[in-house]
């Protein structure tokens, strides 16, 4: 296994021209083409052809094996891929042969003892296999790979498959930033709370517990290698330092993290976090691993996961795009060309990690057959290429693992079937034509609490105050993320696959955001940033609470914590930060009463209580002024919220301040607290959640006070309950 370690960008990019269109070449000789430096070439349609041609040929056996083993099998044998092709060597960056001339690879089939025994027969060494998942994985001689596929059960052999740790540019400052000090001060500390933690690996756990930044009672079900894993056990155990702490690797494949984290679950925790994302699961459908963390958050577990760290549309940083397939017009050889917005090809303006194109079908189900190719800036060479057949029992993927340079041309073909929607990813690349909607597979998954990242040094060493002090990193990937299948293949809105017809469902993520670049003591990850130092950072925090004498369950928590959090990005929940910054003090400030014995949360329609904006009157204007003064709201009765709630779930909005300030909401008739719900600037529009006691009975309200100089106007929004 081999993860991909890929600096986030510094800073943020513009926004690119699309590339020009190409000539019609339908019905055209291709030695009579003439076309622009930007438009596909004579030379690059006969290549195009060319292998396409060279697909159409495949044996069954040969089409039960990944284009790129297939085309390095010829190579290695001496022979021409095709006469338009002789040879791909980047075909060698993806198969990474050892020295034995064998390639790691991933094996679809029905497991066995005897088909275990056959491979091994051949000469393979199998790493790992999982029945229930009809996954193995082995390294196979590439000579061989032809003789493996045709053994009986074996239904697909692949490259093995990548994942990314959400590493960014290289005791944590995400203590102070999430004020988990102060909480640790009441005495909640993570005790009684386990917390399972999968990465890489913790090559330096035995440095760490020597030097105390980690406790001796760490427990390891799988080690795997690296030292991400190490640095993401320090952020848990800086904010929730009495948490027991559990690891598992995920090296290894799909099938291994999904074992590891039903394993992490088995063992106990109520918390467990990753960082991983395996480059090759599901983008409209969960796979494996996501199909595992439903499985442990239905059991009763909070799973976060990093949201990634290959950019975001707001922030000129997306190397995603996403859409229908739109026909061209250009076919050669019978298969049509995609059109990215106009243009045959789409050009990649920051080197890229491995190139992934997905699309619309059920995983292990495709009948429709795309294909992936890159091309010279002058679309005249084929650099590299992913054509894998699929004839309906295929995962609807292709992959190219090798990195491509800045200034090459990405372009997809249908080489059979219908239109489906596409999603094609640099996975940290920059893409000229781009997208939102970067996040995917089980980051992603609908159970999983997506987390984004935001930088603990905009804070100079103090707390989180939300707004446009603290934004989302220019690498922390965005969403939404529409899926259109159950996790059983069946289809979420039959017979409509595609974006532009509203198709599937809309998961809105990221969920929440949390602090990255800070301090471990972990080589490598002193100053540790990414999405894979801020889903830690909220993972402690719902440890923290959890550990509460009042003893909440994890759906309190979920909901206390994004009830809570600091609104940052767009106002209210939006696609890069989700809710806000989660907070560890306005988390457990949430949970101190409200949710005492055996109180539980329901949901109400969005309700208005208060909009300033109106006319004057109980529930209108005008502007709230500044210097402390109030406001009270009776609730009891109001908006669904029963008289014997103890607390509310509002999102409030700010807008028009004519100074800097802060709005307080607290129980109508008690002192005003010390923590602020609101900040805001002069001119500012600002939405955040918060919890707020009522304390019950039928003259059970909210007071809102302002403690800026000047006036504000504010509309609070019931949206749940506590009882």
């Amino acid at each position: 296994m081999h993860p991909i370690t890929v600096p986030a960008p510094a800073s943020k990019r513009g926004t690119f021209s699309l590339i020009s269109a190409v000539v019609a070449l339908v019905g055209v000789s291709l030695a009579a083409v003439t076309v622009s430096a930007q438009s596909l070439s004579a030379r690059a349609a006969e290549q195009i052809q060319s292998l396409a041609e060279w697909k159409r040929g495949w044996t069954a056996t040969q089409r039960k094996i990944d284009s790129q083993i297939l085309a390095g099998l010829r190579m290695r044998r001496g022979m021409p891929l095709t006469a338009a092709v002789p040879s791909v060597p980047g075909v060698w960056d993806t198969l990474r042969l050892d020295s034995r001339g064998s390639v790691q690879v991933d094996v679809k089939a029905d497991v066995s003892d005897d088909l275990l025994s056959s491979l091994r027969g051949l000469g393979a060494d199998v790493e790992s296999a999982f029945p229930q998942y009809r996954a193995i994985r082995a390294r196979l001689p590439l000579l061989q790979v032809e003789a493996a596929a045709a053994l009986p059960g074996v239904q697909f052999i692949e490259p093995a498959a990548l994942f990314m740790t959400q590493t960014g540019p290289i005791n944590s400052e995400g203590d102070a930033a999430h004020r988990a000090s102060t909480v640790r001060g009441l005495g909640i500390t993570g005790a009684g709370a386990k917390v399972g933690v999968l990465s890489d690996g913790v090559d330096s756990l035995a440095a760490r517990q020597a030097t105390g930044d980690l406790p001796p009672s760490v427990t390891v079900l799988a080690a795997g290698t690296g030292d991400e894993g190490t640095a993401m056990l320090e952020i848990v155990h800086d904010l929730a330092p009495q948490a027991q702490l559990f690891y598992a690797s995920a090296n290894g494949g799909p099938a291994t993290m999904a074992n590891n984290i039903i394993a992490l679950r088995s063992a106990g925790c109520t918390v467990i976090v990753d960082d991983i994302t395996y480059l090759n699961e599901g983008a409209f459908q969960d796979g494996v691993i996501a199909q595992a963390v439903s499985t442990v958050t239905a059991g009763g577990a909070l799973y976060f996961s990093s949201a990634a760290n290959s950019g975001n549309k707001n922030d000129g940083t997306s190397g995603t795009w996403e859409g229908d397939f739109v026909d061209s017009g250009f076919v050669f050889g019978g298969v049509p060309i995609h059109s990215f917005e106009g243009s045959t090809s789409n050009a990649i303006t920051v080197s890229t990690g491995p190139i992934s194109l997905k699309w619309s079908d059920p995983l292990g189900a495709s009948g429709n057959d795309y294909d992936l190719y890159v091309f010279d800036s002058t679309l005249t060479t084929v650099l590299a290429f992913s054509e894998s057949l699929q004839d309906g029992n295929d995962d609807p993927i292709e992959f190219i693992a090798a990195d491509q340079a800045a200034g090459r041309r990405i372009v997809v073909t249908r080489f059979a079937g219908a239109a489906r929607a596409l999603r094609v990813d640099t996975n940290r690349g920059r893409l000229a034509i781009n997208t939102a909607g970067n996040t995917y597979g089980h980051n992603a998954a609908a159970s999983a609490i997506t987390v984004a990242a935001t930088d603990a040094r905009t804070t100079g060493g103090g707390a989180f105050v939300g707004g446009g002090a603290n934004p989302v990193e220019t690498f922390s990937s965005d969403g939404p993320r529409r899926m259109f299948y159950n996790p059983d293949g069946s289809p979420i809105t039959p017979g409509n696959v595609l974006f532009g017809t509203g198709g599937g469902t809309i998961l809105q993520k990221p969920d929440i955001t949390a602090a990255d670049c800070v301090a471990t003591g972990t080589a490598g990850f002193l100053t540790f940033c990414g999405t894979s130092a801020a889903a830690p950072h909220a993972a402690a925090i719902a440890a923290l609470a959890l550990s509460m004498a009042s003893g909440p369950s994890t759906g309190q928590v979920k909901s206390a914590m994004a009830s809570t959090a600091l609104d940052v990005e767009a106002a209210g929940v939006d696609r890069d930060s989700g809710v806000g910054i989660v907070m560890a003090d306005r988390t457990v400030n949430a949970l101190q009463a409200p949710v005492g014995g055996s109180a539980r949360f329901y949901t109400l329609s969005p309700c208005r209580i208060v909009d300033t904006r109106g006319a004057a009157g109980p529930l209108g204007g005008p502007a709230l002024s500044g210097g402390g003064l109030q406001r009270s709201f009776l609730l009891a009765q109001q908006c669904g919220v029963p008289s014997t709630a103890k607390a509310v779930s509002v999102n409030v909005t700010i807008t028009s301040p004519s100074t800097p300030g802060n709005l307080r909401l607290f129980p109508q008739g008690v002192a005003a607290p010390l923590v602020s719900t609101i900040n805001f600037s002069p001119g500012q529009t600002r939405a955040n959640n918060a919890v707020v006691q009522v304390g019950g009975g039928p003259t059970a309200g909210i007071t809102v006070q302002n403690d800026g100089a000047g006036s504000v106007h504010f509309i609070v929004d019931v949206n749940g309950y506590f009882q």
